[in-house]
Order: structure tokens, then sequence, then C-alpha cells
């Protein structure tokens, strides 16, 4: 009778080396140097914002104070001073990122912008956007009732017209341009490689923890969704851009508009704006299911698939590391209510 297990290896002979087990496909390699090139971009971008903290105010504030006195606006100079530490902190990691895994950025797609589809995906984003805004809403009301206080991100208008031109690029053109080539071009465009749903869910969760706070984070989470979906269907950055663009200039527009308003009546603004951006998402829906859009992602032939690359581009040392000072810096944004 045969005792011996089914998994039974016999020991080889002397100077005989044992054969060795299956090896791991090659893109697990490439998903674990992609993982640890982009939690060094996560981790600059994070050194960079406490840089621009700490020297913003020993270094800067002082040199602005002296200009100021000297005649120059403080307002124009505070908004000069943030464009440039903006475009330094959310610019170059990535930059450094794609240059390290050689990722070409001329081959972000471009195609040329379809403006009925365009203008259906910018509905479809604003309607998406009162879903984040509600999930925001219930996760906030939740962490205070244990005490945590999200921050309060309101900042008054500036009043020298310059500065407040410099504040309306700063809050929408720019973003527009320089999230959606980070977020959608370099992050998700480098990650296809995997499978464009890995990619648009990776991309959308590095985009929303780059925002570090609990208002914004859900929003930009669902956000990163549809706009790495429709970066994907339309294959062009510039719808991203677009919408990235209106939805960021609408929200200036409305807060802009109720800063002068009576507390009620901001209220009342603030919801028929929820509901109108609603309405949009509907009717950009039924647009495309009128135009017979197919709603489905191409299929990537030998890429291993979302939860597969998952496992290895997230379990694992650098990256996890990174995430939990993103969890502390989310964490030293709240205040106590006592």
């Amino acid at each position: 009778m045969d005792m011996q297990p089914q998994n039974y290896q016999p020991l080889p002979p002397p100077g005989q080396k044992r054969l060795a087990g299956p090896k791991k496909p090659s893109w697990v390699r490439e998903v674990k140097i992609q993982s640890l090139m982009l939690a060094m971009a996560l981790f600059l971008t994070l050194l960079f914002l406490w840089a621009v903290d700490f020297f913003g105010y020993f270094l800067v504030w002082p040199v602005i104070s002296s200009l100021s006195r000297m005649g120059m606006s403080e307002e124009i100079l505070i908004e000069l001073y943030g464009i440039g530490a903006y475009v330094l902190v959310f610019g170059l990691p990535y930059l450094l990122y794609a240059a390290a895994i050689r990722f070409r950025l001329t081959g972000i797609p471009h195609d040329p912008v379809y403006p009925p589809v365009t203008a259906s995906a910018t509905g479809i984003c604003l309607g998406v956007s009162v879903l984040g805004v509600l999930c925001a809403m219930i996760l906030n009301a939740f962490l205070m009732t244990i005490g945590l206080y999200p921050p309060d991100l309101y900042t008054p208008l500036p009043q020298n017209p310059v500065a407040l031109l410099l504040n309306m690029i700063s809050l929408t053109v720019l973003p527009a341009l320089l999230e959606e080539f980070v977020s959608r071009g370099i992050v998700l465009g480098s990650l296809r490689r995997y499978g464009d749903r890995f990619a648009i869910v990776v991309s959308a969760f590095m985009f929303a923890l780059l925002h570090r706070n609990t208002v914004q984070l859900p929003n930009a989470f669902l956000l990163g969704l549809a706009l790495g979906y429709f970066f994907i269907k339309t294959n062009s950055i510039w719808t991203c851009v677009i919408i990235h663009f209106v939805n960021n200039l609408l929200a200036f527009l409305l807060s802009a508009a109720m800063e002068y308003m009576d507390p009620i009546l901001a209220a009342l603004v603030d919801y028929t704006s929820l509901l109108i951006y609603l309405a949009l998402g509907l009717c950009g829906l039924c647009c495309l299911i009128a135009r017979r859009v197919d709603f489905s992602l191409p299929k990537r032939m030998g890429t291993p698939g979302a939860l597969p690359a998952a496992r290895y581009f997230f379990l694992n040392i650098p990256m996890v590391i990174v995430l939990v000072l993103y969890g502390v810096s989310i964490l030293l944004s709240f205040y106590s209510g006592y």
C-alpha cells in the first residue's frame, strides 16, 4: 500500500538541485516596481506640502510682508506664491515618476473633443459630484459623533481684482490642467498595462488621497472614477480637462455668489444647485443612451486582472508606509469639538 502523500516530492540525489517551483509571472515584478515609484511620488508630494508650509511661514511670509510694505499688493503675492507652490507640489513628483518608469508624456491620449459626448459626460460628472457630496455629508456626520470635526475649507475671496483673477485661475484652470495630466494622463495611463479597471480605480484612489481631508475625499474618488472612465472611452485627456474645469468653475462661481447672500438664501441656492446637477446628470446619461453609446470598457488582452494586480500593488512595505502617512495627514486635518 502506497503511504506517500499525493504532494510528496522525493529528495534529489546528492549533487542535484531540487527543481524550482512555478515562477511568478513577469508582470508581478513590474507592478511592484511601479508601486514603489508611485509610492515615492506620493511621499514626495507629502514632503513638499510640509516643506511649503514650513518655509512659507518662516521665509516666504516675511518676504511678502516686506514687499507689501514697499507698495506691492499682498493679495497678489500670496496668490502667485500659491500657484508656484501648487505646481511644484503636484507636478514635479509625477514628472519624476513618469521619467523613472520611462512613461512617454507624448503617449497620453489626446484625441479631438467631440462636443455632444463631452457635454453629456460633463452632465454625468456633475450628477456624480452630488453623490460625492452626499457621501461626504454622511461620513462627516458619523465622524462628528465621535468628536472628529472636518476642517473648514472656506477662504475669503481676494479684494484686489488681479488677485481675484489669479485666485479663479488657481482654483479652476490650473487644477483642470495639472490634476488631469497627473491623475489621468500619467498615473492612469501608466497603469493601463495591468487592466483598465485597475487603472481607473487606483488613479481615482490616489486622486482622492491627495486631497487629504474627508470633506473632498468621497467626491474626489467618485469623480476620479467617472473622469477615468471617460478618459478611456473618449481616448482624450482634453475631455477630462473640460469636465474638471466646468465642475470647478461652477463651484467657484456658486461659492463667490453665496458669499454675498443671506445664510438662508445661500443654503437654498446650494441645495437647488445639487438638484440641478442631478438633473444634468440624468440628461447626460439619457443623451448617451439615445446615441446608442457602448458603455463597456475595451478589453485589453494579456492583462492580469484588477484583483491580482491590486494585491501586489498595495500589499508591499513602501506603499503601506505611504498610505499610513496619508492616513495620519487626514487625521491631523480634524479638530476636536470639545
